[in-house]
């Protein structure tokens, strides 16, 4: 058979598949994190603080914040925390803001108050062992996001946060290739798929 013309449609999954793309962030002081495993977004950058005076641990009255910068309009699915507790209290909030700090939105607690760990919002039980805190959200065209973990009744730990997440143009897009002749060869496209407190 001859066509004119003939479009032939491939679809390529790599690294930035339909599933998403993990990447961990592992505090290395109280002023400082960095990818511990993952892919991070092209381009972006990791800075964190915490007012304790430890990496991990918060006690009432201080806060952590991890803030990623220079995202490129990427889609957050998940946020999971690596986080425990103290044996019987403990308590906070946890927030995240995609404008820079200026609004928040709460996944576990409220502006005015925070939730014992061993509410379900946050793990159902008190944990002296690491576990994961996570929590699905619908983030799109992010290009900044501050993820904020505030200690009312001490204390709160976090180990890592992890953010599942598509880039704006990754390879899930079809790549259109045009063909002027009748012959048509097919192409194997190898598809891999990656992809994962206190």
């Amino acid at each position: 058979l001859k066509y004119a013309a003939m479009f032939v449609m491939l679809f390529t999954i790599g690294s930035g598949n339909v599933w998403g793309e993990t990447v961990t962030y592992k505090q290395i002081s109280t002023s400082a994190a960095s990818v511990n495993s993952g892919t991070a977004p092209a381009g972006s950058s990791v800075s964190f603080n915490n007012t304790y005076t430890t990496k991990e641990q918060l006690t009432a009255g201080n806060q952590m914040e991890l803030t990623l910068t220079s995202l490129g309009g990427i889609s957050i699915s998940n946020i999971t925390l690596s986080m425990k507790s103290n044996k019987s209290s403990g308590a906070g909030k946890l927030s995240y803001s995609t404008d820079g700090g200026k609004t928040w939105t709460y996944l576990v607690g409220s502006s005015s108050q925070g939730t014992v760990f061993s509410d379900a919002a946050w793990n159902s039980s008190y944990s002296t062992s690491y576990v994961n805190v996570s929590k699905n959200v619908s983030l799109s065209n992010v290009t900044q996001l501050k993820i904020r973990i505030e200690a009312t009744v001490k204390s709160l730990y976090c180990q890592s946060f992890t953010i599942t997440y598509t880039a704006a143009f990754s390879t899930n897009s079809p790549t259109v290739a045009a063909a002027s002749n009748s012959s048509v060869t097919a192409t194997t496209a190898t598809v891999s798929c990656s992809g994962g407190i206190t």
